[in-house]
């Protein structure tokens, strides 16, 4: 028994280990068996010495000793039984079974998930099976042909019922969800799986490198992997269609993940990130929605919480503090290495800075300075975190951004670089922002200022305009080398900027190689080589008294610096 990472479940339990496919394209039109996670999971741990699991994938093994654990559990848990094998497996015993169930009557506190494919197993089992309030049955089908399933559920002496469609491998046109109380969508996931080679015995060859199995695979003539079994892709039509009738036939509906990213129309989707609350391969949000109505957990809703009349999907609840993704996510997230030493810390010395919130109209807290500490507190189950409200007139959810952006200033001794990377952060809301004036002044509505979104950035991270300008080039227009030793502190931004100039120089000078003399910048006034020094296009301004002065300057004097002759305005 273990923890599980499957987002419907919180345990797994496999009281038995082994299977053998039991679905195949040739007879159902589409094979769900194809990219058996329990099968490559099951070679994995045998490779590791388990001793579950020794007999590998093909060999159903049943174990006694498995039946005590959850008599163990101190606290109720929802539980997915045989998550590596099939417990109606025509090499499970009936009486086998038997002791499985009576397991599960006698642990009414638990919550029991079982899940079949084998459907007709289900019609023949012993008539003695009491199918106790805490046993949900479900049978998987994840293409049309594999929907025939459904009724000889629906017809099982189980209280409760579901189904998984994962992997949903195939449109599914027509279904009856009479009798079904809970659904769960999948796409297939996983890495794509190749040809292994094989020893003697037949079984994969592969070394350890330190706790990671590192496989063999037959190549081609080419040296290519071959590939053997392909990651199926669903469509969202599809999904759309089963959560559709769920909505019809007042069925919960659960969407786990879209499986890949490729299946995904949303690259942007922030489940995508392991940070965030409904993290999962591919992701798992839909149009904006995410569903994980779950009728086996105690509290399936998915919180949400208004910040200036708009609604946000909760990240964290804890001690009366809420986050939401889009101010989490906001800072770059902290590396694990520090994040585990920062954890390490809290549990040793208890929490020394307070998670800063803000008080919204429904008097909810909305946290605005702390994610990291807060993710710390709840990893530790710290009691009792020291909190501290922040009382500032924030608007709107931009104003909280460019509020966090400037507490890190406070909090932190930063470089230029530095200040200017966080400060880029705010750069979409600054965009925005200026767009918002420029419509107001398209309504002939009264704008005080103009926004300079370089202007803006400037003001935020506390340095000169040239020196965001500059920054802005150097990312726009230097190499991979250069952009990162500037990140990380190896030269400033002006050796960083002589760079991109210095290409810029020697592209020009290659298209026109014959051209040796120079032609400097004549300005027109001071205010002009003022700007121009500003927006970075050159490094200062020479005042001279006439033509005559310029011979004297050596071309790099003429490329870098703008000329105000003295003689045209006096």
């Amino acid at each position: 028994m273990a923890d599980s990472n499957i987002e419907w479940t919180n345990k797994t339990w496999n009281p038995t280990s082994g299977c053998s496919h039991y679905s195949y394209s040739e007879k159902n039109d589409g094979n769900e068996c194809l990219n058996c996670y329990a099968e490559t999971l099951t070679k994995r741990l045998k490779a590791m010495g388990k001793e579950r699991y020794k007999m590998g994938f093909d060999v159903l093994v049943e174990h006694e000793e498995a039946l005590n654990e959850p008599y163990k559990w101190k606290k109720a848990k929802t539980v997915f039984v045989n998550s590596m094998s099939d417990l109606f497996h025509r090499n499970v015993s009936d009486d086998f079974i038997r002791k499985v169930f009576k397991v599960m009557n006698d642990t009414p506190q638990h919550k029991y998930q079982i899940l079949t494919k084998r459907h007709t197993r289900l019609e023949k089992l012993p008539d003695d099976l009491i199918w106790s309030d805490n046993i949900w049955m479900g049978v998987s089908c994840g293409t049309q042909y594999s929907t025939r399933r459904i009724p000889s559920l629906v017809k099982s002496k189980a209280k409760h019922k579901f189904l998984s469609v994962e992997p949903f491998i195939q449109e599914i046109t027509e279904i009856d969800l009479t009798g079904i109380e809970w659904v769960i969508v999948g796409g297939e996931s996983g890495n794509n799986y190749f040809k292994r080679e094989k020893d003697e015995n037949g079984e994969d060859k592969y070394q350890i490198e330190g706790k990671k199995i590192i496989y063999k695979y037959e190549l081609d003539a080419s040296g290519n992997k071959i590939i053997e079994k392909v990651i199926r892709p669903v469509e969202k039509e599809w999904i759309e269609f089963i959560r559709d009738k769920c909505l019809e036939y007042n069925t919960a509906f659960f969407f786990k993940q879209w499986g890949k990213l490729k299946n995904n129309p949303n690259p942007n989707d922030p489940s995508l990130n392991k940070g965030h609350r409904y993290y999962a391969k591919g992701g798992c949000e839909i149009d904006g929605k995410f569903y994980q109505e779950n009728p086996t957990v105690g509290n399936d809703s998915v919180p949400t919480i208004n910040v200036f009349e708009d609604e946000y999907f909760v990240m964290d609840e804890y001690e009366g503090l809420n986050s939401i993704w889009e101010l989490k996510s906001y800072l770059p997230m902290m590396e694990k290495s520090l994040y585990d030493q920062l954890k390490e810390n809290i549990a040793k010395n208890g929490l020394n800075d307070p998670i800063l919130y803000f008080t919204t109209t429904e008097g909810q807290k909305l946290v605005i300075e702390g994610h990291t500490r807060l993710k710390a507190c709840i990893k530790l189950k710290k009691k009792n975190i020291p909190t501290k409200q922040v009382n500032e007139d924030f608007q709107t959810l931009d104003d909280i951004k460019f509020w966090m952006v400037k507490h890190q200033f406070q909090r932190r001794n930063l470089t230029s670089v530095e200040k200017i990377q966080l400060a880029y952060l705010s750069k979409e809301s600054i965009e925005k922002m200026a767009k918002e004036n420029l419509s107001k002044g398209g309504k002939n509505i009264n704008v005080d200022e103009t926004i300079d979104t370089n202007t803006e950035i400037a003001k935020l991270a506390g340095v000169g305009r040239a020196s965001v300008v500059r920054y802005n080039a150097v990312q726009n227009k230097a190499s991979k080398a250069i952009i990162k030793k500037l990140s990380i502190g190896e030269i400033s931004i002006s050796s960083a900027y002589s760079s991109v100039k210095n290409i810029s120089v020697a592209s020009k000078t290659k298209q026109s190689i014959n051209k040796t003399v120079i032609q400097p910048s004549i300005l027109t006034s001071i205010e002009e080589g003022t700007t121009q020094v500003e927006e970075g296009l050159i490094d200062g301004l020479l005042i001279l008294k006439d033509e005559s002065q310029i011979d004297s300057l050596n071309n790099n004097q003429k490329n870098k610096f703008g000329i105000y002759l003295l003689k045209n305005h006096l």
